[in-house]
């Protein structure tokens, strides 16, 4: 999983580093601040126009009508609410985004509610991999 700041082409805006953003009106996911802490805390709690939302498909809508200049979401997590907003037809999928991706990977994992149910999901990721099936996968994000 991979983070991207996400805004509109044709707003032109650019940002270099998380700190830039303190300037811009920006929605991200509930929790982000505790979650992500460290340098996006920092911009996030000095930021007049920083919000968070429980509901990410708002934070696409939000975007869309101009309402905030950035949202902050998970690559794959924007592509599904994109496509969700096009078949409804909320979203013009002629609109270009720009993507921002400022940070690294996700430091989010998975929780298994069993070590078997773990183990058997590597099993059969490993298995996926060996026999190239992984290519297979529809991919959203880079």
């Amino acid at each position: 999983m991979k983070t991207f700041f996400f805004s509109l082409s044709e707003r032109a805006l650019k940002v270099n580093k998380i700190a830039d953003l303190a300037e811009y009106s920006l929605i991200s996911w509930q929790g982000a601040i505790a979650h992500i802490g460290g340098e996006y805390a920092a911009m996030a709690t000095q930021n007049r126009n920083y919000s968070e939302t429980h509901n990410q498909k708002t934070q696409l809508r939000m975007l869309l009508s101009k309402r905030v200049d950035f949202i902050q979401m998970d690559g794959q997590i924007y592509q599904f609410y994109r496509q969700e907003l096009i078949n409804d037809n909320e979203f013009d999928e002629t609109v270009a985004v720009d993507r921002a991706p400022l940070f690294g990977k996700s430091p989010n994992g998975f929780l298994f509610k069993s070590e078997a149910a773990r183990d058997a999901c590597v099993t059969n990721l490993k298995l996926i991999k060996e026999n190239n099936k992984y290519k297979d996968i529809l991919y959203f994000g880079s």
